[in-house]
């Protein structure tokens, strides 16, 4: 059993977050990690996102 847990970010809600999240998880899979491994990977990138700003949308970086 896995688990991915972070607090909550003072933005809030970000329009697309769990399409970010699920698209970057396809693609660390695509590149060959394990799953834990892009799950973790796709976390990371999908924070980074989400506190990119405080706007309903993101930055992709």
């Amino acid at each position: 059993r896995h688990e991915l847990a972070a607090p909550r970010l003072p933005h809030g809600e970000k329009h697309g977050s769990g399409c970010v999240l699920s698209a970057a998880i396809a693609g660390q899979l695509a590149l060959g990690q394990p799953l834990a491994m892009a799950c973790q990977l796709a976390k990371a990138y999908t924070t980074r996102v989400l506190a990119s700003n405080d706007t309903l949308l993101g930055y992709h970086y």
